[in-house]
């Protein structure tokens, strides 16, 4: 099965986020999105054993097929993975998912169609299952950034893609390198960086990045 296209990555996160913000507030509706799309991630990449840009310590009970199944406790199963993420990688993660609650009765859950949230597993994990996508990570944080901007009508400061390729291109990152970013924002540049190393010098090579205010 082919990868999920960027297009059609965007169209899910789309999808997903304008359900959430149905029933929550735009900051809370972000949150909750790229939890489950990291959740989403590190499952796919603990199942297919690849290779993460940065080491983290991953629960034992991370399983890709579990919200597959949507078995009735699957938000307590999302909460704990969160927190047993946070636990496990405290200088990491700590702090980043405790404000999470998948088990509020507004993502409807108790429902015969399962809600917002058997909506949002679907578009998450149904229409993709082959490697670690990429393109769902960049689409949620596009979308994420796209979305606080607009609500809190502050001027946005990003760097342009343009812009992101040619300092890619001119670093050249090869095998062994640390690509780091002290103000990577959404993660634009690490995103082209990710991009250039893996078609034009496929190698072993690390990812970091810093936000003051993530």
């Amino acid at each position: 099965m082919a990868r999920t296209s960027r297009r059609d990555a965007s169209e899910n996160i789309g999808e997903v986020l304008a359900m959430m913000r149905h029933s929550f507030s735009t900051s809370d509706s972000v949150r909750y999105l790229l939890a489950l799309v990291v959740l989403r991630w590190l499952a796919d990449a603990k199942r297919q054993d690849y290779p993460l840009p940065f080491p983290l310590d991953l629960p034992p009970d991370l399983e890709y097929h579990i919200p597959l199944m949507q078995p009735p406790d699957l938000p307590d199963w999302l909460e704990r993975m969160l927190r047993e993420l946070e636990q496990r990688n405290q200088q990491e993660l700590g702090g980043v998912f405790h404000h999470l609650h998948f088990r509020s009765p507004r993502f409807m859950f108790n429902q015969p169609d399962r809600g917002i949230l058997g909506r949002a597993i679907d578009l998450l994990w149904m229409k993709d299952r082959h490697g670690c996508s990429w393109a769902l990570l960049g689409a949620s944080l596009e979308a994420a950034r796209r979305a606080m901007v607009i609500n809190s009508g502050a001027p946005e400061m990003n760097t342009p893609d343009s812009i992101c390729a040619l300092v890619t291109g001119l670093a050249r990152p090869s095998a062994g390198d640390l690509v780091y970013d002290p103000a990577c924002g959404t993660g634009t540049m690490l995103l082209r960086c990710k991009e250039y190393v893996e078609t034009e010098a496929p190698a072993t090579w690390s990812l970091a990045g810093a936000e003051r205010n993530p």
